[in-house]
């Protein structure tokens, strides 16, 4: 489920289509025109179904509906991943994950998280090309491993209601003890940090 990132979305699919069965895909609200490039584009692509748009308030709940539609293309013991479209994963999902013994249902993530700092600010107004439209990706150097998520689980064939982060079930259930690690970069260059901090602003206000 993506908003407003068209500067990095097409990143992180290609990076995630060589371990992929299918990626479904859901724009919620965005106005940057990351929602037309899923129409006109990324649709057309052959690992991705595009649930289409959503403009219902924000929850975590609300991949529940492209789960609930699609969770019939999955069989018992595949995995479904919750993917971010500022992450990209260290460690091949489809290796780590076949190491993951068969009585396991969850993967936590050890996210490598990067962060736009001074010396990044400096290179910026020379040379802001070099993080927009994606390029961040490659810039920004300083990270800080401080942040762990639930991302991967075990389809059991469960229904999964919309006020309920994961599909329905004991959660969690036995979760392997092995982080499989990923880069996130929700900061990439100084208008998108902006405009992030203004959706969740505008969030806790209640607009």
């Amino acid at each position: 489920m993506v908003k407003d990132e068209i500067d990095v979305l097409e990143k992180a699919l290609e990076a995630a289509l060589p371990w992929v069965d299918k990626i479904f895909l859901i724009d919620h609200a965005s106005t940057d025109g990351t929602w037309e490039l899923i129409d006109q584009k990324f649709r057309h692509w052959d690992k991705v179904e595009v649930f289409g748009q959503i403009t219902d308030e924000f929850t975590d709940g609300l991949r529940s509906r492209a789960y609930n539609k699609f969770c019939q293309q999955a069989q018992e013991g595949d995995w479904w991943c919750r993917l971010d479209s500022d992450e990209f994963y260290i460690d091949n999902p489809r290796e780590f994950l076949a190491k993951v013994g068969k009585h396991y249902d969850i993967v936590h993530c050890a996210s490598f998280q990067y962060y736009f700092t001074e010396k990044d600010a400096e290179d910026y107004r020379l040379y802001p090309e070099r993080y927009r439209d994606g390029a961040s990706i490659d810039a920004l150097k300083f990270f800080a491993c401080n942040s762990s998520e639930a991302r991967f689980v075990k389809h059991r064939n469960r229904e999964w209601k919309e006020d309920s982060l994961w599909p329905v079930g004991k959660f969690p259930n036995l979760i392997w003890p092995h982080h499989i690690r990923l880069k996130h970069f929700q900061y990439r260059y100084p208008e998108q940090i902006q405009h992030r901090l203004d959706l969740r602003t505008a969030k806790a206000a209640g607009n």
